[in-house]
């Protein structure tokens, strides 16, 4: 290995010195006219939808301003034709998916667009 003289300045040979890297620079980052840079990342994508549970999915939507009754009501108010299957599968459902058609007919009787259904969704995710 190769050593510089004692009296040598190792900025003048392109050595950077230590107590300059800011902290939590890391790999990739770039020092460009004076000023250290972080990497250009790839955009991340959002974590897929899983199921919920039937707690996950109350305490979600509690957390947004719709409560039991609300549901109870708004089933209620369908069809009769599509009342019965909708009350069996918001009582009996072992996990609920984001997909399902219950969620976009609550999202509809709630007035919440698809974002805003997302964004609760993974909320409760977290729940």
């Amino acid at each position: 290995m190769l050593a510089l003289p004692d009296d040598a300045d190792p900025a003048a040979f392109g050595a950077i010195i230590n107590d300059a890297i800011p902290e939590g620079a890391g790999i990739g980052y770039r020092l460009i006219d004076g000023v250290w840079t972080a990497p250009d990342l790839p955009p991340t994508e959002p974590a897929p939808f899983i199921p919920l549970s039937a707690r996950q999915l109350r305490l979600g939507l509690l957390k947004i301003g719709i409560k039991p009754a609300d549901v109870a009501a708004a089933i209620a108010a369908l069809p009769d034709d599509q009342r019965d299957q909708a009350e069996i599968e918001w009582d009996y459902a072992s996990e609920y998916r984001r997909d399902h058609s219950l969620i976009a007919s609550f999202g509809q009787t709630f007035g919440l667009s698809a974002d805003q259904i997302d964004a609760a969704w993974r909320d409760a995710m977290a729940l």
